[in-house]
């Protein structure tokens, strides 16, 4: 359902020269935020994947419809109190989603954070999520196989989010104001338009660069282990057979 792209990041500069002066900006159904956390880029790639493709879990996608919009006005109207309590939600998201219900619960809270903070500009959201992100961030680097660099570090890569809005292929990157748009995904389908995408805009201009593309969908349904189909005993001679037969030497 979405990508996630790492690459130098050498690069970044030379992307914002060749976007300009214009970085993104608001799309309607797309949901995008600012980086405001140093070192946390790939939390925010993970933020806009998931919020972008809410939809293809279970109902309206975050970011669009109605109901979206709905959320936004409710938490402009209480004066913001749903969206500070949407991210008090994602501070304590991953011990509360395991006590009371694990996976299944998870999707309905993070609509309700993105509805919550539908009214919002990239930038306001960014601010309100900072707070969340440091904490997340801390937790999961100290988690990882190797020892997490400083916060301040200055690092080699970055990461960005790819994600299909309404069969348009969107780049987003807590860099930028808003939602880069790609063009149409295509009959190919989406992977095939990311591939494309990263290989012209960064692959071609950066050969010798170090690349991944994390491509995430959803989790294979389980199934059962063949059943095996009772053997019939074979009678006595037949099992004595084929001693019979060999030749001792």
């Amino acid at each position: 359902v979405g990508c996630i792209f790492l690459y130098p990041f050498r690069q970044v500069e030379a992307r914002r020269r060749a976007l300009g002066a214009w970085r993104g900006g608001e799309v309607e159904g797309v949901w995008h935020m600012r980086q405001m956390v140093s070192n946390a880029c790939g939390a925010v790639a993970i933020v806009h994947l998931v919020m972008n493709t809410l939809g293809r879990v279970s109902g309206p996608a975050a970011g669009s419809g109605e109901t979206a919009r709905d959320g936004g006005k409710t938490a402009r109207d209480d004066g913001g109190e749903t969206a500070r309590g949407g991210v008090a939600a994602v501070q304590g998201a991953g011990s509360e989603a395991r006590r009371d219900g694990g996976e299944a619960e998870m999707p309905e809270m993070l609509r309700d954070f993105g509805r919550a903070m539908q009214g919002d500009s990239a930038h306001e959201r960014g601010r309100r999520l900072a707070p969340a992100l440091r904490q997340v961030h801390a937790e999961l680097a100290g988690q990882g196989q190797t020892s997490a660099p400083r916060s301040s570090a200055v690092l080699a890569f970055h990461f960005i989010s790819l994600v299909e809005v309404h069969g348009r292929l969107y780049e987003l990157d807590g860099n930028n104001d808003g939602p880069l748009d790609c063009g149409g995904v295509g009959d190919g389908g989406f992977l095939t338009a990311a591939v494309r995408h990263v290989k012209e805009s960064y692959i071609a201009p950066f050969p010798d660069g170090h690349f991944s593309l994390i491509t995430l969908g959803p989790k294979p349904q389980e199934q059962e282990p063949p059943q095996e189909l009772p053997q019939e005993p074979q009678p006595q001679e037949q099992l004595q057979q084929p001693l019979a037969d060999a030749v001792v030497p």
